[in-house]
């Protein structure tokens, strides 16, 4: 081997090895890594969140933190003091303005058609884009009709608005 490469060898040796050896600094500090800095975190986890206790109706402010630390089940935290899984996020009826537990729909109901198609060839969605839409079309109606069905705990009514609210 000459001279020449023995000297290119040497220099992407040695690129090699800084490119590794910020890797590894980035890594170690968190930076880089795919990971918010270390503020933005501990701002996070002290963010304080409004629970719903479902079994006395009482507002409980806890921080994300405390939260994630809870055993969770079906949606609901556990209560520290009564040990009962009855911890909700809570949600404003839109009949009665009552506070109650936060009602989800389920996950098919959520996911766009669209979204479930996220790197798909863009000739197949062109090829299937008005079965998409009609599917998408159906998502929507049986969302609208998930969401009439809610009634509230406290009230009987529509949890959520039905009507679209009036223009201004």
């Amino acid at each position: 081997m000459g001279r020449g490469a023995q000297k290119v060898g040497a220099v992407i040796l040695l690129l090699i090895i800084v490119v590794v050896g910020i890797r590894i600094y980035q890594t170690l500090t968190n930076r880089g890594a795919g990971r918010p800095p270390k503020e933005v975190l501990d701002a996070w986890r002290r963010e304080q969140l409004r629970v719903l206790d479902t079994e006395t109706g009482q507002m409980k402010t806890l921080t994300r933190f405390e939260l994630n630390e809870l055993p969770e089940r079906d949606g609901r935290w556990q209560n520290p003091e009564t040990k009962a899984y009855t911890l909700a996020l809570p949600m404003t009826c839109a009949s009665c303005g009552a506070t109650v537990p936060l009602v989800e729909p389920p996950a098919e109901l959520t996911t766009s058609v669209w979204e479930s198609m996220k790197g798909a060839p863009s000739e197949e969605l062109a090829a299937r884009e008005q079965q998409l839409e009609k599917a998408e079309a159906e998502r929507l109606e049986k969302l609208a009709a998930w969401r009439k069905a809610q009634l509230c705990p406290k009230c009987g009514k529509p949890l959520f608005a039905v009507e679209p609210p009036p223009e201004p």
